[in-house]
């Protein structure tokens, strides 16, 4: 179906966002960067409609001799690049997240290893996870360190990887054309990112891959950044503390997401005169920090953007809609980094605004 109405209220909305039990949300989330440009965000316009989809996790049962077939494939490859030898696996059925998932998984720390190495299937998919728990001095294929120079652009970086990543799809069986660099940063490092994440992966034409959704296999290399124990190594230049992640869907992704409507937008005018009314939806929720956290003005945000939103409802699935995103810069945090503060308007007609904001004035204590 097509929709031109309001379909849901804004207190509907507002519970995408955690507000149930007379909680209210944040009025924004604080965002950290070096620079504006650092922002990642998708553009508005071009569209008059965009699809509202319900997320439900789709899987099949649990397989033990798919699991030690893809085990037989991979782990000749990987042991014979990273140069180690493993002693004979077990896979083993366990329990995961508050036992609400069971697995089969092999996990092999290995006592006089350098490297901890891990396998689980899920009814959604198979992962692979490869990190250096030892010296922390970095994964070594055939020889060549898995590292990235921060300092470098996006493009620069993909372009430095392309070694790594070619043995990395041999080892795994795969063919990746897409990839993309993701950026985290903090308001306490002094070294520049917190994270930085590098994904290789394949387009599958969902709608919702323009705003960021991955919905085909991927492999993932993750450089910390961060010093949370004693020992660790951080920079703000190249960065060697990596770990290595592969997810292989058993169900391709998209089938979980279905299709309700395809809603009209509201403008970016409508959508401005709802934020400076206070009708915006600032995301995570938590009391102490609504009480701490001063008012801001959204005149004059310095940007605007689009993204989908999911938000978990009480049988597990997830209501998935699109919000305009405004951000507004705020001041700059003790390590020079630019903070902004980011909020949401539903980019989709909704009823009940006055109620909703009724609502917050009573949560936020104004």
């Amino acid at each position: 179906p097509t929709w031109e109405e309001p379909q849901y209220t804004a207190l509907e909305i507002a519970d995408l966002f955690g507000v149930k039990d007379n909680l209210g949300t944040n009025q924004y989330q604080r965002i950290y960067v070096p620079d504006g440009k650092d922002l990642s965000f998708v553009a508005p316009g071009g569209e008059d409609y965009l699809g509202v989809y319900r997320y439900t996790q789709k899987g099949i049962p649990l397989d033990k001799n798919e699991l030690s077939a893809f085990l037989d494939s991979v782990l000749p490859p990987l042991t014979d690049s990273l140069d180690i030898t493993l002693p004979p696996y077990e896979i083993r059925e366990s329990e995961r997240y508050g036992g609400t998932e069971r697995v089969y998984e092999y996990l092999e720390f290995g006592k006089h290893s350098r490297y901890s190495l891990k396998f689980v299937q899920s009814e959604t998919h198979i992962s692979v996870g490869l990190s250096d728990v030892r010296d922390k001095q970095g994964i070594v294929l055939d020889g060549e360190i898995i590292q990235a120079d921060q300092r470098l652009t996006d493009e620069e970086i993909l372009d430095s990887l392309q070694s790594v990543k070619n043995k990395l799809c041999r080892i795994f069986g795969v063919s990746f054309t897409k990839e993309k660099v993701v950026r985290s940063y903090s308001s306490y490092s002094e070294y520049g990112v917190v994270d930085l994440l590098v994904y290789f992966y394949n387009e599958t034409g969902h709608p919702l891959e323009r705003y960021g959704e991955i919905l085909s296999d991927y492999i993932m290399i993750r450089f910390d950044n961060v010093a949370n124990y004693e020992g660790d190594i951080v920079s703000d230049g190249v960065l060697s503390v990596a770990s290595v992640g592969y997810r292989k869907y058993r169900i391709p992704p998209a089938e979980s997401y279905e299709l309700i409507a395809n809603a009209g937008l509201i403008s970016l005018k409508e959508a401005e005169e709802l934020l400076f009314k206070g009708y915006a939806f600032g995301g995570h929720y938590c009391p102490l920090c609504m009480d701490a956290q001063e008012e801001v003005s959204f005149e004059g945000y310095e940007f605007v953007g689009m993204e989908y939103y999911f938000g978990e409802e009480d049988d597990g699935s997830a209501l998935v809609i699109p919000f305009y995103t405004f951000y507004k810069e705020i001041g700059t945090s003790q390590n020079g980094n630019k903070v902004y503060a980011k909020t949401y308007v539903s980019a989709i007609p909704l009823l009940g605004y006055d109620e909703y904001l009724e609502s917050q004035k009573a949560d936020h204590g104004r």
